[in-house]
């Protein structure tokens, strides 16, 4: 008695290593498809939309703002989605800020844990000369 979508979670729980095998062979049957389907449910988790995404590409001019490099794709139907900039947020608020590289993104999130990054930046001063 259960719905569609409970009983699939249901079933994935309860056949996990079968689930991933089907899960790998529709990703390698269509590679493309996958990582659309993957970048729009990330966009809806950050609660932005593609044409939004590229509003702000053309803003920033396809340019990430922390190191200047240039990003030729936009995320338009039937484009590819290899080569593109990511969406950054806080973590905190959700609050969605510019689109950064894939580099520049891991940084600053990296970055953003205080405790770390204090730790990081005396471990530096310690062995600066």
């Amino acid at each position: 008695n259960l719905c569609y979508e409970c009983y699939s979670k249901k079933w994935h729980k309860n056949n996990i290593e079968l689930s991933r095998t089907i899960q790998r062979k529709c990703i390698d049957a269509k590679p493309e498809l996958y990582r659309k389907l993957r970048i729009k449910s990330q966009f809806k988790k950050y609660g932005i939309s593609i044409e939004e995404y590229n509003i702000k590409y053309n803003e920033q001019n396809g340019v990430c703002p922390l190191c200047d490099k240039h990003f030729e794709t936009q995320l338009e139907k039937g484009g590819s989605v290899y080569n593109r900039l990511c969406v950054d947020h806080n973590h905190e608020t959700g609050q969605i800020r510019d689109l950064l590289c894939g580099d520049c993104n891991r940084k600053l999130g990296i970055l953003e844990n205080k405790t770390w990054s204090n730790k990081a930046i005396s471990y530096l001063e310690r062995w600066a000369n």
